[in-house]
């Protein structure tokens, strides 16, 4: 249940950067924000009235992946450009600041709003595979390809349409938490009364895996 949030960082302004320089920004991902079971997090400017995927503007620093192993990262993207913040000034002080360690703590706040709804409705917390998956998928599109990219990961984040899902669960959605093992088959039934387009979204958390053990010679 528990849900890891990570900024992707602010490295894509650096042009000493090697992959800067040679890579346009993109492989910039290190340490956790290349994790499996997390939700990494890039900055965009703010989206006051979305019209489609152009209306979401990459920050000028956000890292882009992917990961070494081709997987999609960043996961989602939020508002991480001249975000209101409390500083270190004072007590009582506030300011502008960008990075997507500002985009980061709108994800979080808006899991923790979600699993709210969601234990108003059912008296359950969604795992966080599920989380994850409700994320992704109700997520607006960005970037110039229709679908996830290294840059936006799917898209910008809607916790409108998200939580519009949770209260739609077992009515005109299908919100279902399974376990599965090795080879196990899994069939769900929808049914439709007229033509429309169905999104599905699979998401999962990996086990812990075996690390690779060095041993010391005398």
């Amino acid at each position: 249940y528990y849900q890891v949030v990570i900024a992707a960082g602010n490295d894509r302004s650096d042009t000493g950067l090697a992959q800067v320089a040679n890579k346009g920004g993109y492989d910039l991902l290190s340490g956790t924000g290349t994790s499996k079971n997390g939700i990494t997090v890039a900055a965009v400017e703010e989206v006051e009235s979305y019209i489609d995927p152009s209306s979401v503007v990459m920050s000028s620093f956000s890292n882009f992946g992917p990961t070494d192993d081709g997987r999609i990262k960043p996961d989602i993207s939020a508002k991480g450009v001249s975000v209101s913040s409390c500083t270190s000034i004072g007590n009582s002080t506030y300011g502008l600041l960008s990075g997507t360690s500002m985009a980061t703590p709108a994800i979080t706040g808006m899991i923790l709003l979600l699993q709210k709804h969601y234990n108003n409705i059912t008296s359950n917390y969604m795992k966080a595979a599920t989380v994850r998956g409700l994320i992704c998928h109700t997520a607006k599109e960005a970037g110039l390809s229709n679908g996830p990219d290294y840059e936006f990961g799917w898209g910008l984040a809607n916790t409108e349409g998200a939580a519009q899902l949770i209260s739609a669960k077992g009515v005109s959605a299908v919100l279902d938490e399974n376990n599965l093992v090795n080879g196990q088959v899994f069939t769900s039934n929808i049914s439709i009364s007229s033509t429309q387009k169905i999104t599905a979204t699979i998401c999962w958390t990996d086990p812990t895996g075996a690390g690779n053990i060095v041993g010391d010679e005398d």
